[in-house]
């Protein structure tokens, strides 16, 4: 196992960006992005792609969605026709289009997609990075452009899983609320007040949404958590529990078997 790295692909003078897929980064060693959302398109490649210690192959025109703080790596061969989308917090909630926040939020509940057609969505691509790189950039036209693309997107693929998703605002806030929490182990009742509103809602709300509790979610966030250390790092068991917020390894301990029927460290000798 090797030290995570952070990268940063964004551009500081844009909370939005597209390009091409460079093919140089068609293999990467693991890392993360931390400050930003990032879709990928791939109209032609193959290979692999490892997302937290998963991998999916690379055999059809597909979408990537890579949130904050996962961990991932290529392994592609050559011939790769594709686009990276990388859209900063603070682009999403600047805009004003009420159906672009609605596209972005149906996207970011999916990890991967097949794409079913793609023609559309090269031809929208090739607009949207010719008004990227166009000085005079203007966002209306942009904002438009990324719309269409993510409307043809959504309505044109097969999901790689069959994880239901939700589009009550309560259970969205709820799901970005996760992804920014520190410590990741945490009270449901913290959550909902966070949110303004009682435990027993919030649970009622991501049960209609998910079919999970707020109690399965947030357990679920903690060991996506713990086994990107596990699989990725060399910190100890004492140090990840630290890391997450529990009190003591043993507690620690205690949960993740509860869940993944292996402690850590025999997950961890499992998957070396």
């Amino acid at each position: 196992m090797k030290d995570i790295q952070i990268k940063d692909n964004s551009n500081p003078k844009h909370s939005f960006k597209v390009a091409y897929f460079d093919e140089s980064k068609r293999k990467t060693l693991p890392h993360k992005h931390k400050n930003y959302l990032e879709i990928v398109i791939l109209f032609e490649a193959s290979g692999s792609h490892i997302i937290d210690a998963k991998n999916y192959p690379v055999n059809q025109p597909m979408a990537f969605i890579l949130r904050r703080g996962q961990i991932h790596n290529w392994e592609l061969d050559e011939g790769i026709n594709g686009l990276v989308f990388i859209i900063k917090n603070e682009y999403i909630k600047k805009r004003s289009d009420h159906r672009l926040k609605i596209l972005l939020d149906s996207l970011t509940t999916s990890q991967g997609l097949v794409l079913k057609t793609i023609s559309p969505l090269k031809e929208i691509g090739k607009l949207l990075i010719e008004e990227y790189d166009n000085p005079t950039y203007n966002d209306d036209y942009k904002d438009g452009l990324l719309k269409a693309f993510l409307a043809v997107l959504l309505s044109n693929r097969k999901e790689l899983k069959s994880d239901k998703s939700g589009s009550n605002p309560y259970y969205i806030s709820f799901v970005e609320l996760l992804e920014e929490q520190q410590p990741y182990y945490c009270k449901v009742n913290d959550l909902a007040s966070q949110l303004n509103t009682s435990p027993q809602n919030l649970t009622l709300i991501c049960k209609k949404e998910s079919g999970k509790t707020a109690v399965e979610l947030v357990a679920e966030h903690v060991l996506n958590e713990a086994v990107r250390l596990l699989y990725y790092s060399e910190l100890t068991i004492a140090e990840i529990a630290h890391h997450l917020g529990f009190n003591d390894d043993s507690h620690f301990i205690k949960f993740f078997k509860r869940y993944k029927h292996k402690t850590p460290n025999q997950y961890r000798l499992y998957q070396d």
